[in-house]
């Protein structure tokens, strides 16, 4: 995962007042900055509670039993798919069955519609 940190922001050939050139000296461009620390405490954290509460754990890499797509078109014009989640089938302590479906950063649980 990756985020972006701003560090400069250029004018194009515009002139700035002596204060807006310290504002700019002290901000850096656009660089990658790779995400680490939080993250991967957070992951850690949500699988062992997942294990608790599931019963089956959503192991950090196993394949998704379904995926999610989104129709999309490339520069050509041409129809093609993107992949924006998956989804993984398990199980409820008493045996009920749902799936946890991600999408990006957004996390969701998805149950059948057995009420009537």
């Amino acid at each position: 995962m990756l985020i972006y940190a701003s560090r400069t922001r250029r004018t194009k050939g515009k002139v700035l007042g002596e204060n807006m050139k310290d504002e700019l000296a002290e901000l850096e461009e656009f660089e990658e900055v790779e995400k680490v620390g939080v993250s991967e405490k957070k992951e850690g954290n949500n699988m062992q509670q997942e294990q608790g509460s599931q019963g089956q754990a959503q192991r950090k890499g196993s394949r998704p039993d379904y995926r999610v797509l989104q129709p999309d078109t490339d520069a050509n014009g041409k129809s093609m798919l993107r992949s924006v989640g998956a989804m993984w089938k398990s199980t409820t302590k008493d045996g009920r069955e749902f799936y946890v479906m991600k999408i990006g950063e957004l996390r969701l649980l998805v149950f059948p519609n057995n009420k009537q």
